[in-house]
């Protein structure tokens, strides 16, 4: 795909970098970020021309599109492992400005996609958790509750169940909801939820 980005994440490519911004104390990142090809939509159009097929498939219908769409899914390109050894963001193998950073996207795929799994992709499951290690369990309440759900869908129980009880510490009104400053943070509190049910039960193999 092109014009491409992996939301709000920027890469170490040429011209990029990081300034701090004494007066508000946070820091910005400066440069480009529109790409081609990025994995969050790869992974998109994998698990999108699947659905298509399958449901091609079921119906008995449309059986020449279904070649068609099987047969452009076939020329994506595959998810590649960076030279750190974590799943690449990008098509070309950019270094992170951020790693800790709050967003994931190249982890669609596990979670809430299905084109990564422990039976499926056995070959990707420890470049995608490096992914997850240099992102950490911290920060937002919906980063929180995604990495929730990568690590239950990593059949990881106790991590997932760490980031939850920071969540439940850190992250969360009395009431549940996640808060976000003041504000109640809708994404983040039905995360969670979904976390929960991915913790206990799964359907995603089938």
């Amino acid at each position: 795909t092109s014009p491409s980005t992996s939301p709000e994440n920027s890469p170490g490519r040429q011209g990029n970098g990081r300034y701090f911004d004494e007066i508000n104390a946070v820091y910005y990142d400066h440069g480009v970020k529109i790409c081609y090809g990025s994995m969050i939509d790869t992974q998109i159009l994998l698990d999108l021309f699947s659905y298509v097929a399958q449901a091609s498939e079921i119906l008995g219908v449309d059986n020449e599109f279904r070649r068609k769409v099987l047969e452009a899914r076939s020329r994506l390109s595959p998810m590649k492992i960076g030279k750190d050894g974590s799943l690449q963001e990008w098509f070309e193998d950019w270094a992170q400005l951020e790693k800790n950073h709050q967003h994931f996207a190249h982890l669609y795929g596990l979670y809430p996609g299905n084109v990564i799994s422990p039976v499926k992709t056995p070959h990707l499951i420890k470049p995608v958790k490096e992914v997850l290690e240099q992102r950490g369990d911290g920060t937002t309440g919906w980063s929180r509750a995604w990495k929730m759900c990568t690590w239950a869908r990593l059949h990881d129980g106790n991590r997932a169940n760490k980031i939850f009880k920071g969540y439940l510490k850190e992250q969360c009104n009395q009431s549940l909801f996640s808060k976000c400053g003041v504000a109640m943070q809708v994404d983040a509190t039905f995360g969670v939820s979904a976390a929960v049910n991915e913790m206990l039960v799964q359907s995603n193999e089938g």
